[in-house]
C-alpha cells in the first residue's frame, strides 16, 4: 500500500464512519437551503442512534432500517423484546397487506404494521417501528424505524420506507449510462471531480427523460384542440 500523503488526501479529512459521512452531508444540505424533509436508509444508517438523533434535532422526518439484534421497548409498557422476537407476539389480524409495485408476474405484496415503541439510548423518545412481511409460507421480515408524527398512518410510512428502491435504481443507472465506477485516479480531488461529473451528466439525462414524457403525456390533448 502507498504512502497515503500521496492521494493529496487534506489534512483536515479524517476517517469517518458512513452514517457519519450521511450526516455531515444532510447538514450541509440543510445549511444549503434544500428542502429536504424525510431521510430513508438502510440498517446501516439505521442502527446509528448518533444519526437518528442528528436528523430529529434539524426538524426532520427518518424512515431508517433496523437490524433485528436491537432490544426495543413497546410504547406504554415496560417490558423490552428483542426486534427479531417481536412478530411472533402479533396476531394475523394486526398485518395490513399493500402492493406499492408491479413486477413481471404482476403486483408485488407485503403484510406491513406499525406499532409505537421507544429505542434505549436515544434522544427522540417513543417512535414509529414499521414491519414488512413477505408472503412466503417462511416469512421474512424487515424492520424500520422512523421519528414521524404520531398520527402518521402505515401508508404514508411504507411509502416513505420503499423511497429507497428508485433511489437505488439511479445510482445503479449512473454506474451502467454514465460510467460512476470507471474511473482510474490517483488522487483524492480527482475521485471528486468524477464523481461530481458523473452526478451532473446523469441529472442532465433525467430532465431530458423528464421532459420528452411530459410531452408524449400531453400530445393526446393538444391533438384535441380546434385548429
Amino acid at each position: 500500500m502507498g504512502d497515503i500523503r500521496s492521494l493529496k488526501i487534506p489534512d483536515e479529512v479524517s476517517f469517518r464512519t458512513k452514517p457519519q459521512i450521511a450526516q455531515a452531508m444532510l447538514e450541509q444540505a440543510w445549511a444549503e437551503g434544500l428542502p429536504m424533509k424525510w431521510v430513508v436508509g438502510d440498517s446501516l444508517s439505521g442502527n446509528s442512534p448518533q444519526l437518528r438523533n442528528a436528523i430529529h434535532r434539524q426538524d426532520r422526518y427518518y424512515v431508517l432500517g433496523l437490524g433485528s439484534h436491537h432490544p426495543i421497548q413497546i410504547a406504554a409498557s415496560e417490558q423490552s423484546l428483542p426486534l427479531k422476537t417481536l412478530p411472533q407476539h402479533f396476531a394475523s389480524k394486526d398485518w395490513e397487506q399493500l402492493c406499492f409495485r408491479i413486477g413481471e408476474k404482476g403486483l408485488i405484496c407485503y403484510d406491513w404494521q406499525a406499532r409505537r415503541i421507544q429505542m434505549p439510548n436515544d434522544e427522540v423518545g417513543e417512535q414509529w417501528l414499521l414491519i414488512q412481511r413477505s408472503l412466503s409460507d417462511s416469512p421474512q421480515y424487515r424492520f424500520y424505524l422512523s421519528n414521524a408524527p404520531d398520527d402518521a398512518s402505515l401508508l404514508d410510512l411504507v411509502a416513505v420506507a420503499l423511497s429507497r428502491r428508485p433511489i437505488e435504481e439511479l445510482f445503479e443507472e449512473a454506474k451502467s449510462e454514465v460510467g460512476m465506477t470507471d474511473y482510474e485516479v490517483r488522487h483524492w480531488h480527482s475521485w471528486h471531480r468524477h464523481m461530481s461529473l458523473v452526478m451532473l451528466a446523469h441529472t442532465y439525462l433525467k430532465l431530458i427523460q423528464y421532459q420528452q414524457r411530459e410531452k408524449k403525456s400531453i400530445a393526446p390533448f393538444l391533438e384535441l384542440q380546434p385548429a
